[in-house]
């Protein structure tokens, strides 16, 4: 995908596996060994496919670095975005196949690092970790916040659907089947809404477009759907009749899961409208970041933009911004093109749809910027094929 040179071709994918997977809680470090691989392999000739859109990360990055400094390291993480743009845009096979093989790669190591956690969490607290307030990350073996853990679930969650109707391949279809079955497990004991609202949305959505927007008269495989059916009916029945009786002392485990607690006490209210409305009245006041807003309102802004906005100020505002709406433009592009398969249109169009949610519902740039790094990754690689795009491009 990378290079000529299969041995370069797949130091980098093992590189961006270890991004993912976030290896040894360093994920952002790898990214500048991955563009010096790029730039010797390239023979030091800088290349990037939209140099506008470079730039606009790149100052980005510099106007994100210098409003926030003072507020500690996280003020850097802004210089890996025109990083990330780098060696999405050096992507060498520009096609439907590597692109997806791309993603899953990206899904799979985010999923398997929750997975990793998971099992942390079992053997450091066995199952009493569901009324733990603290949980591990494998890496580190100190405490991760669990948003991080919601946030980097979205991927793989979000793709459900297309395993389970679309995808060909047995072994992408039933990794993913099993990372999102062990990964939604994990969130709710965790206490996590998000990603199971997130789940039934993608998977109701994804259904919505696939017979009405980009129905097409591929024959989709059932067996899996009808497998995954009779084994959460099953699930189900089994998970009422112990919960019935009280077998195992069920039913005084569930009444403390915290999620129980939330969806009892909250149901689907998060406070986030509220938020996001408080911090917009209170933007006209502290245009130059500084954490200000969140001082004040005693809790970070929850989205992408707001979050910037309140850690660095109008600058870098500004430029997301703009990169986001090109990030959109991209993939209006995509969807009106008559060069890309409606199967591909179907698994970009769900995974964009659950990045955006997921953006308007988290500070993925300070609290989870691995996320936003490698949907720019993604992002560059998508604009570069499209632009190359003339021909069909399965």
């Amino acid at each position: 995908m990378w290079s000529t040179n299969e041995h370069i071709d797949s130091t980098i994918n093992c590189l961006l596996f270890l991004l993912a997977i976030n290896f040894l809680h360093l994920g952002q470090f790898i990214l500048p060994i991955i563009c010096l691989i790029i730039l010797i392999d390239n023979k030091f000739k800088f290349k990037v496919k939209n140099w506008t859109h470079f730039v606009i990360l790149v100052l980005f990055g510099l106007s994100f670095f210098f409003f926030s400094f003072k507020l500690g390291f996280y003020s850097t993480m802004g210089l890996c975005l025109p990083m990330a743009y780098y060696i999405g845009s050096n992507m060498q096979r520009k096609d439907e196949k590597s692109i997806k093989k791309l993603i899953y790669l990206f899904a799979f190591g985010m999923g398997i690092h929750i997975v990793l956690n998971f099992i942390t969490d079992l053997a450091i607290d066995g199952l009493e970790f569901v009324s733990s307030i603290s949980h591990f990350d494998i890496w580190t073996g100190g405490v991760v916040p669990t948003t991080a853990t919601a946030v980097y679930s979205i991927f793989v969650i979000a793709l459900l659907y297309y395993f389970l109707t679309h995808e060909d391949n047995k072994t992408y279809r039933n990794i993913g089947i099993v990372l999102v079955t062990l990964i939604i497990i994990y969130d709710i004991a965790l206490g996590r809404r998000t990603p199971l609202l997130m789940l039934i949305l993608c998977l109701v959505v994804s259904f919505v477009l696939d017979k009405f927007i980009f129905s097409h008269n591929k024959q989709i495989n059932k067996k899996p759907i009808i497998y995954t059916i009779v084994a959460l009916v099953t699930l189900i029945l089994l998970f009422v009749l112990t919960y019935s009786l009280n077998l195992f002392g069920l039913k005084d485990v569930v009444s403390n899961f915290s999620i129980v607690k939330k969806f009892v006490e909250y149901g689907l209210d998060t406070g986030r409208i509220e938020l996001f409305i408080e911090a917009i009245k209170l933007m006209p006041y502290h245009l130059w970041g500084g954490q200000q807003i969140h001082n004040i309102l005693g809790i970070q802004v929850h989205d992408l933009w707001m979050d910037t906005y309140d850690y660095a100020g109008i600058v870098p505002f500004v430029l997301l911004i703009v990169h986001s709406i090109m990030f959109v433009v991209t993939f209006v592009k995509i969807i009106k093109s008559k060069h890309i398969s409606s199967d591909f249109k179907l698994f970009i169009s769900i995974l964009f749809f659950a990045i955006t949610i997921q953006m308007f519902l988290e500070p993925v740039m300070t609290g989870s910027s691995l996320f936003i790094i490698i949907v720019i990754i993604i992002e560059a690689c998508l604009e570069k094929a499209f632009i190359h795009g003339k021909k069909h491009i399965k």
